[in-house]
């Protein structure tokens, strides 16, 4: 005889969220799913969390969309990767700021604009933001449908920007032989789909690690 009708919907409920897990690993790489959102990418090794990063530039800017990088201290994007990714450097803008509160304060007067469909905030370790400040980055992003992606640097179990943030992606590279290397992303957390699913894109070694 078949399950209960308590069995059969807890099975379809279990299903349907594995879908839904799929979709959002398919997904991530997608500028539509990242609409609206507050994102944080955390990595362990130089270039990792970039790549991502310059895949979205890419995309956004294939759909006509404003985009900006910001920085802190002595970091920089490399420009050969980003132009090898494909990303127009005249078509993105690129700000240095001090630190991580200076580089929220740009989004937030950049993102006011209505201008820009996605903001990059390449923060680093120490990535302490208020708030507020992230409450009304959300707002902004939401008004305005575009997506905030910050990339901050430390292990997978410190959650650095809070409760606020959408989704929150560990990002992690595995090398080949040949150059060739594989970005693998881990959701920790996900509003939208519930944690725990992963994607992988296969990608070039960036310049700048050679």
């Amino acid at each position: 005889m078949g399950g209960s009708a308590a069995e059969t919907w807890v099975s379809s409920a279990a299903e349907e969220r594995a879908e839904e897990q799929a979709s959002a690993a398919v997904q991530v790489w997608s500028m539509g799913a990242l609409a609206g959102r507050l994102v944080e990418v955390t990595h362990r090794g130089a270039g990792t969390a970039m790549t991502w990063a310059a895949e979205l530039l890419w995309q956004a800017q294939q759909a006509g969309e404003p985009t900006a990088w910001i920085c802190t201290g002595s970091r920089l994007p490399f420009a050969p990767d980003l132009i090898r990714y494909g990303v127009d450097l005249e078509a993105c803008a690129v700000v240095r700021t001090g630190e991580a509160q200076q580089a929220a304060v740009c989004a937030d007067k950049l993102l006011r604009s209505g201008a820009f469909g996605l903001v990059v905030l390449d923060l680093g370790e120490r990535a302490d933001i208020p708030t507020a400040l992230l409450g009304r980055l959300t707002k902004l992003a939401q008004t305005h449908s575009a997506a905030i992606v910050m990339l901050t640097e430390g292990e997978a179990a410190s959650a650095a920007l809070g409760s606020l943030v959408s989704l929150r992606l560990l990002a992690e590279r595995e090398m080949s032989d040949g150059g060739e290397s594989r970005l693998r992303l881990t959701a920790l957390k996900d509003k939208r789909s519930g944690p725990g699913w992963n994607g992988s894109l296969q990608v070039q070694q960036p310049l700048g690690l050679r």
